[in-house]
């Protein structure tokens, strides 16, 4: 779908001022991060960091943020020294996972730093903060940071949109959920599996509910009916897993299973190593885990 953030971005790098993209949680922040760097590549426009903030969680210091992606020095020379020759684009996801510790004041340094040299170009994405989240946001983010609204879709877009996977006439509610990307797309995977009654969608929950019951029956089989149930508990059991650790991720046996092939194959998860992965949404392991725990009351 057409984004004209990416636009904004664009014109708005000219200036030089670090970028802020802020949007409500799957309003699409890391799709558009992602055809920004798309376009530079194919474009050769330039060289494309892109730092996933939650794998940087660890880094209490600019060493630590240099080594996480392999460099001897920090990530500031780095770019002084290609920024000779290229140009430099430094992008950052899923800041918010960062407040209230270390790497976040880190993070708006670099990209302070990095947007003070010439021919180098400094994104920031993060969801919108809540009023207890500000507090404890780097006050340095707010200023000489020009901000990039993340917007919900546009009415006839997701009307086009839903019309063209089945949903005819959609009520307002269902156009109002669709409207985050992340929403649309779980009702083209919902789509594709059960038949389904958009008037019983009132929320998010909803949705995540009936994407477990199409990925059941599309995965059902007479020989092996149990076998998208077996998958999903599998589920469960890494967002048990992902939740408790540090940055959200789990790991997986050496040998991997049916099951998290599946859900790999599914676009559930994501591997990030051979055996190290984490969900393709957040809100996804969140509703998993829930349902994990309302299970075994």
């Amino acid at each position: 779908l057409p984004r004209a953030e990416l636009d904004q971005i664009r014109n708005l790098a000219k200036s030089g001022s670090p970028i802020l993209l802020v949007g409500e949680p799957g309003a699409g922040k890391t799709g558009i991060l992602t055809l920004l760097a798309r376009d530079i590549e194919r474009q050769k426009a330039g060289l494309v960091l892109f730092l996933d903030t939650r794998k940087l969680l660890y880094c209490r210091n600019v060493i630590d943020l240099g080594n996480s992606i392999a460099l001897r020095g920090t990530i500031v020379d780095a770019c002084r020294r290609l920024a000779r020759l290229h140009s430099v684009f430094v992008i950052v996801d899923q800041f918010e996972s960062a407040l209230g510790q270390a790497v976040a004041d880190i993070l708006v340094d670099l990209a302070a730093d990095c947007a003070r040299i010439p021919n180098t170009f400094v994104v920031i994405a993060s969801r919108l903060v809540t009023a207890n989240e500000s507090r404890i946001l780097p006050s340095r983010l707010n200023k000489g940071f020009k901000i990039v609204p993340c917007e919900l879709l546009d009415v006839s877009t997701t009307t086009r949109v839903l019309d063209k996977i089945g949903f005819k006439a959609p009520s307002d509610n269902l156009v109002q959920l669709a409207r985050t990307p992340l929403n649309l797309e779980l009702l083209g995977q919902i789509a594709e599996g059960i038949p389904f009654d958009p008037s019983s969608v009132t929320d998010d929950i909803d949705l995540w509910e009936a994407m477990c019951r199409s990925l059941e029956q599309r995965l059902g089989t007479a020989s092996s009916p149990n076998w998208g149930r077996q998958v999903i508990v599998a589920a469960m059991e890494l967002s048990r897993s992902g939740l408790s650790s540090h940055d959200g991720t789990f790991s997986l046996p050496a040998v991997t299973t049916r099951e998290h092939e599946t859900l790999q194959s599914e676009r559930w998860i994501k591997m990030e190593t051979r055996v190290i992965g984490r969900f393709m949404h957040e809100r996804m392991q969140d509703y998993l885990y829930a349902l994990y725990a309302s299970e075994r009351k």
